[in-house]
Parts: C-alpha cells; structure tokens; sequence
C-alpha cells in the first residue's frame, strides 16, 4: 500500500496515555492513506501489550517498532523518523493527543493546494497532568502565515500539531543533520523545513499537549526546578543551537540571545548543585568569547558559591580580599 503521511509516535512507560494517543491518531478521517508508526524504546510497563494489541487490531495502519535495548528518547527519534520517506510526516508524542478528527485531512488539504509551504500547524491546549499550572491555548496572536525568521526568534510549533512536507526522502538524510546529542528534536526539525519554505498556522485548536513530572517541559516550566532541568538539559540545549547555525550556515550570532541565557542559567546550576566536570568543561569551551556573561552571573553568587565556582575554573575574579589565601590554604591541606 502507498502511503502518503506517517505519523510517528515514540513513547516509553506510557500506558496510562498511549491508547488514547493511538485512538486519536487511528480515528483520523483521510481521503488519502497514512500509516502510524510507533517506536517503543523498550518500556517495561505494559505499554508493548497495548501496542500489540492495536496492532492486530489495525494491521494495515499501524506498524511498531519494539526496541529491545533502551536507545534514549533522542536517539530513538531520530532512528525512527530516519526510517521515514513519505511525501508528509506528522508528529504525536505517546502521551499527547489529537481531538479533531478532520485535522489531518485540513493540514494536507491545504499543503496540497499551496506548494510553497513546508510547515502546516495549528493550536493546541497545554495542560498540566499534576495540576500545577492552569491549562492554556498556544499558541495565541500569531499570524497565519509565518517564516525561518520569526521561527528562529522562537519555537511556536507544539510538536503534536505540525505536518511537514517532509524534506528527508534519503536513507540517512536526516542522521547527516541532526545529532543525538541535541534537544529539542522537533524545534530543529521545524527550522529545517522553515528554511526551504513558509509556514502556515491554522487558527484551530486540533490537539492537547500533555506536561507531566517526568517529561523534559515540564522541568524548564516549574520555576523551582530550573536547576535541574539545566544540569540534565544544559549541554544539548546550547549545542542545538550552535548545529542549527552549522546546518543553515547562519551567522555565529544568530541565537546569541539564547545560547547566552542557556550559559548564564548553567553556570547557576552547576555551581549550585555542585556540578564541577560541567562547569569546568562549560568555562574551558565558553569562557573566553563570553567572559561577561560569566563575570555577570557569578558576581550574584554567595561567597560559598564564588569560592566553588573559583577552585573548579581557576577564574581570576575578585570576591574579597582572601580569596587567593582561601585557595592557596585549602590546596595547601
């Protein structure tokens, strides 16, 4: 059977969302074959019997891949949307779902018609599992035609909401660009396809983006969980960027604004939680072409902090008069 779309779900230890998502995605009403592809990343629940349960159920529109070593979510998105070459691609994480049943027909209804255009998205409701924030529609007062520029200033697109005419027809394409070692997977996916063609918002809200405790938005949204999210996420996040300039051959500054933000907060986090092979590869590869954001950021540390941060990077600071007696007494030990 010719398929023109695949959708791709990954998901590890979903069950309580995943046959909702599958549901959402299976009921879709198309005047055109699509298929869904799920990528287990070996989860030890019972995710894989709800799989397999789907998948006798819809043995032409369904297909699982069941990884028997835990690859990691990153890697395990990638490998999968690298097996996939269809016309379009759309993207529904395994405890998201979808609530119009017409979404996807619009979305290649109006990308069929309209050639240009490499990006179909629409809105979505954010909504906290544990309650610890209201729900909200986003995005919200956004143009309906947009472009790589507004995308580079900030990603609009929910994951579960976009259809891309699908730019990685070749075995292996996408493994060429897109590093494991990165996140956000699908904010690079959208500035790849942003930057062959325009993007078009459907002001509908077609799909609920679900945060909950272990997922990766959920840390960067809770205020006191910032530290966390960057000792995990730090890295990657500041290496997503630097690719995606490599990648498009953008200017070195294009991201300046967050990859200095990324900087500054990581700094934070890994002297706070006294993270010193981080910190000093961090201050051994960013030092030197941000030094002020460096200065900036420690001089609101506590003496404590300062003095951490000091014997980990042998930064020449000024905290008080001692430091150096503070450090040449503790080696000294």
């Amino acid at each position: 059977m010719e398929y023109e779309l695949t959708v791709v779900t990954t998901t590890y230890n979903q069950e309580k969302y995943i046959e909702q998502c599958l549901k959402s995605i299976l009921n879709q009403k198309t005047d055109f074959n699509f298929k869904l592809l799920v990528s287990d990343d070996a989860s030890n629940d019972n995710t894989r019997q709800i799989l397999q349960k789907y998948e006798n159920l819809f043995p032409n529109k369904l297909e699982v891949i069941y990884r028997e070593k835990n690859l990691g979510a990153m890697k395990n998105f990638i490998e999968t949307l690298n097996l996939v070459h269809t016309k379009y691609v759309a993207l529904c994480d395994g405890d998201d779902f979808w609530t119009d049943e017409t979404k996807l027909q619009k979305q290649i209804n109006f990308l069929n018609k309209h050639k240009e255009y490499t990006i179909c998205f629409h809105q979505t409701l954010i909504f906290f599992e544990d309650k610890s924030q209201k729900s909200v529609l986003h995005p919200i007062n956004i143009a309906s035609d947009l472009s790589l520029q507004d995308l580079i200033k900030e990603n609009f697109i929910p994951a579960n909401t976009v259809v891309y005419r699908w730019k990685y027809q070749k075995e292996n394409s996408l493994i060429s660009e897109l590093k494991e070692d990165i996140v956000p997977g699908d904010y690079f996916l959208h500035l790849m396809h942003a930057a062959i063609g325009k993007i078009h918002y459907m002001d509908e809200q077609m799909s609920c983006y679900r945060r909950q405790p272990y997922g990766m938005w959920y840390l960067s949204s809770q205020l006191d969980k910032q530290n966390q999210f960057y000792d995990i996420y730090g890295e990657q996040y500041l290496q997503f960027f630097k690719n995606v300039e490599k990648v498009l051959k953008l200017d070195p500054d294009t991201f300046k604004p967050q990859k200095s933000w990324i900087i500054k907060e990581s700094i934070i986090a890994y002297t706070k939680l006294k993270r010193a092979k981080k910190l000093k590869k961090l201050y051994k590869n960013e030092y030197k072409t941000n030094i002020k954001i460096f200065e900036e950021t420690i001089a609101s540390f506590s003496l404590n902090e300062k003095i951490f941060y000091y014997l980990q990077t042998n930064a020449i600071i000024v905290l008080k008069k001692g430091i150096r007696f503070i450090k040449w007494k503790i080696l000294k030990r």
